[in-house]
This record gives structure tokens, sequence and C-alpha cells, in this order.
């Protein structure tokens, strides 16, 4: 119990929020490979490090699994995607929603007032 309070007695609610607010506001989606991860990936490193921990960043390859997405308001039309190896599958009945463009994401702009 005694470390246990030592441990928390360290921890700092406001740094923690300031470094969500870094990754999620000013760096943004991580999406695997992208740019932005490798920007995550090195802030996490430069903070660790300032802790005194040995950091070292290691490159793990992404297999990707062809799979077919069927899209029934276009006549079941099939596109081939990829999904990195480890995402999740979909059961036999698969899943019915609505697809709506909305970019990668970034801005609340690029999702239509729909999606709100």
């Amino acid at each position: 119990m005694a470390f246990d309070r030592k441990v928390i007695e360290r921890v700092d609610g406001a740094r923690a929020l300031e470094h969500i607010r870094v990754l999620s506001e000013e760096i943004g989606p991580r999406v695997a490979g992208t740019d932005e991860e490798w920007v995550a990936a090195n802030y996490i490193k430069v903070e660790l490090e300032k802790l005194g921990y040995p950091v070292e960043i290691q490159e793990v390859p992404i297999s990707n699994v062809v799979s077919n997405l069927v899209i029934n308001s276009l006549n079941n039309k099939e596109l081939r995607v990829n999904t990195a190896t480890g995402s999740s599958y979909t059961d036999n009945a698969g899943i019915t929603a609505k697809i709506v463009p909305s970019g990668l994401g970034n801005s609340l702009d690029e999702f239509p007032a729909e999606v709100g």
C-alpha cells in the first residue's frame, strides 16, 4: 500500500491531459504507416527519455488481409479492401450500415451534418 501511495502521489492529471491533447489534437489520427504514426511514436519516445527510460522504436511489419466489401446500395457491388492483421472479423451475418464519406476524419469539417 505504501508503494501504491508513492506512485499515486506522482501522478499529475494536468500533465496526462496535456499528453492526450498533443496526441489527439496536434498530431491527430495515427493510422498505421502514416507520418502521424511516426510523429506520435517519436513524441512518446522523447517523453519517456525525459523520464530516464532507454527507448528504442522498433518497426513491426503489418500483413494485410484482402477481403471483400459488398455495397448493397450499389447493386451488391463488391470492392476489394485490405485490413491489417489483428483486425477484428465480422460474423457471417455481416454488418449493415450507411456509408458516409468523411475523408480521413481528421476534422469535424470532413463529416457531413447527418453524422453529427
